[in-house]
């Protein structure tokens, strides 16, 4: 693999982790949000779920950076070290987008049974989003490799 390519592969393991830390910020606001309801806590909701909207499209620009990326041969990135921490920064983040997925629907369940509008929280399409992007971005046989030329 050449130079520019490498560099791109250290690149994009650094998006990983940066859509790591705030996948961590809306795995937390949401189990905040859990409590907030089961507790009946709805004025501290709004303040919440503001929290969590930034994270959310903090990942969406981090989503998009990655957005624009070509398949190189899954075969050819394997050799750098970088492919790996690459590997495991991409299976975190699903991890951690299926959890904050089983975390929107519980809240989504207490406020049903709470009759509370929490209209935000929706925002778990947009959560299940990501997790296809995913699955579409890095398929088994290659990697996506930025050219910013």
């Amino acid at each position: 693999m050449d130079k520019q390519h490498a560099d791109n592969l250290i690149a994009l393991v650094d998006l990983e982790n940066r859509i790591r830390v705030e996948l961590v910020k809306i795995r937390d606001t949401t189990h905040t949000c859990v409590e907030a309801v089961e507790h009946g806590d709805t004025d501290r909701l709004d303040s919440i779920l503001q929290e969590r909207q930034i994270c959310m499209d903090r990942v969406d620009h981090y989503r998009s950076e990655t957005g624009r990326m070509v398949p190189v041969s899954k075969q050819e990135a394997a050799s750098d070290p970088e492919w790996h921490a690459f590997e495991q920064a991409a299976t975190a983040n699903r991890r951690l987008l299926e959890e904050i997925v089983e975390l929107d629907r519980k809240v989504r369940q207490l406020a049903e049974q709470w009759s509370l509008d929490i209209r935000v929280l929706m925002k778990g399409i947009q959560t299940r989003r990501h997790i296809q992007a995913y699955e579409r971005e890095t398929p088994p046989d290659s990697l996506y490799i930025d050219i910013r030329g």
